[in-house]
């Protein structure tokens, strides 16, 4: 069977066993506050403001850093921070009408020691997520989307040239190699916006989603959250694979700490290793965008933030 049949499979079976997704699973509840629930209007909502406020921060703030002649790189990453301000202003806020105290925010949040139960359901919404990506890939690359003139190509989805000259360029650096700034900065970033987001959709919201939506809340999560990712809309399609994944790994276990780990084992993975693979070893100067299949790492390049540096090393047999 073929990536995109296998993926749409896997995914629909998924949307179908919605009711008891997260049936059996403890409900680790604050003891206070009394939640709210958040019904389908609330959660469209709050998932609107995360989409709304994303993308009306990242994008201007990338023209005008670039116009200031911020390497692309670093751009990137700074523009993305920013974009995560008013999400944490709310969480801020809505912790404050709780009446959430610092000593109950980590509860409030469902952070908890994991059960080894939990790390399979991890395992199984991973391998559902790269099945499902891979075939919602196949079908994107049938679209073409539009790209902002000032955004450089070789962030977006179209790379073209010389892989070397363009990470060059969007480092703003002379060399590649032995280049450990980019993948320090990323690491951080990677950190941080993991971090938000999980805080955001696992902590503060779906606990509440689930009392206004039961076993669907996770379905509606993962809906919303994917065209939060705004700053890279022409992967949103490939990111319902593992939005709705993780969506459903935070109500079966109902354990932040589980799915901020495998959130973060994805974006280490398809991204923030690879760029420490490539400080240490380098481009070969012949290397073209144009061998690398769109910078697509067979379906999970979507997922990185520097997906040319990842294909490149499945391309070379590294990764």
């Amino acid at each position: 069977m073929s990536g995109y049949p296998l993926g749409m499979f896997i995914l629909l079976v998924s949307l179908f066993c919605a009711p008891v997704i997260a049936d059996d699973a403890p409900v680790h509840q604050p003891t206070a506050p009394v939640l709210e629930p958040l019904g389908l209007g609330g959660s469209l909502a709050y998932g609107g403001f995360s989409v709304a406020t994303e993308a009306a921060i990242y994008w201007p703030s990338y023209y005008g850093l670039d116009k200031a002649g911020l390497p692309p790189h670093y751009n990137q990453l700074s523009s993305l921070t920013l974009g995560y301000g008013p999400m944490m202003g709310l969480l801020v806020a809505d912790m404050k009408r709780e009446g959430v105290t610092w000593r109950e925010f980590g509860q409030r949040m469902r952070f908890h020691k994991p059960k080894a139960t939990d790390w399979g359901w991890a395992l199984l919404a991973t391998g559902v997520g790269f099945a499902a990506n891979m075939g919602l890939s196949k079908l994107n690359d049938r679209i073409t989307y539009p790209i902002p003139s000032f955004y450089d190509q070789a962030l977006g989805p179209y790379p073209e040239g010389d892989v070397q000259e363009n990470l060059l360029r969007i480092y703003g650096s002379d060399r590649v190699k032995g280049n450990w700034a980019p993948a320090i900065a990323l690491s951080l970033g990677n950190a941080f916006s993991v971090t938000a987001e999980e805080l955001y959709w696992r902590g503060l919201v779906l606990p509440r989603m689930e009392l206004g939506l039961g076993s669907w809340a996770w379905v509606v999560q993962g809906l919303l959250w994917a065209p939060a990712h705004g700053f890279k809309y022409w992967d949103i399609l490939p990111l319902l694979g593992v939005t709705l994944p993780l969506a459903a790994l935070g109500q079966k276990t109902k354990n932040t700490t589980v799915v901020w780990v495998t959130h973060m084992a994805i974006n280490v993975g398809t991204g923030v290793a690879g760029m420490y693979l490539v400080a240490a070893t380098g481009i070969p100067e012949d290397q073209s965008a144009g061998d690398l299949d769109t910078a697509r790492l067979e379906g999970w390049g979507p997922l990185a933030p520097a997906p040319l540096t990842v294909n490149f090393l499945n391309v070379q047999g590294r990764w």
